[in-house]
């Protein structure tokens, strides 16, 4: 029985040994998965709120550049484009989290912009 029991001194030497890194450091347990930074700055309610502004903010390019059309919305892309425009840029000042979906945002509102006000033109629909 005795020869069964391994002290615990040696059983975590043995895990240190089958990981990375030296037996004594103490790195062996707990390596990395990945080669970026662990995120330490807490996700605020502001982060939150630019999320949502993003978001929405391409959601109503959508509606503005033809898909109103579709979904029977009356889309006035001279109305509907500039509050996009706006919340996109926003959200993009308010957070430094979301600023990559806050640039798609406004990428989103200048394509959404052009393919809105070229629809409306086309089809003899009001542009205000």
């Amino acid at each position: 029985m005795a020869l069964l029991a391994a002290p615990a001194s040696e059983t975590v030497a043995w895990a240190r040994s089958k990981t990375s890194g030296p037996v004594g450091s103490g790195a062996g347990l707990r390596t990395p998965m990945s080669s970026l930074p662990e995120a330490t700055e807490r996700f605020t309610v502001a982060d939150a709120i630019a999320g949502l502004l993003a978001g929405g903010s391409i959601a109503l390019s959508f509606i503005a550049s033809g898909f109103g059309l579709i979904l029977g919305v009356d889309a006035r892309p001279g109305r509907v484009m500039p509050v996009a425009v706006i919340a996109a840029l926003v959200a993009a000042r308010m957070s430094v989290r979301f600023q990559r979906l806050s640039f798609y945002a406004v990428i989103a509102a200048m394509i959404g912009w052009t393919l809105g006000m070229t629809l409306a033109v086309i089809t003899d629909n009001p542009i205000l």
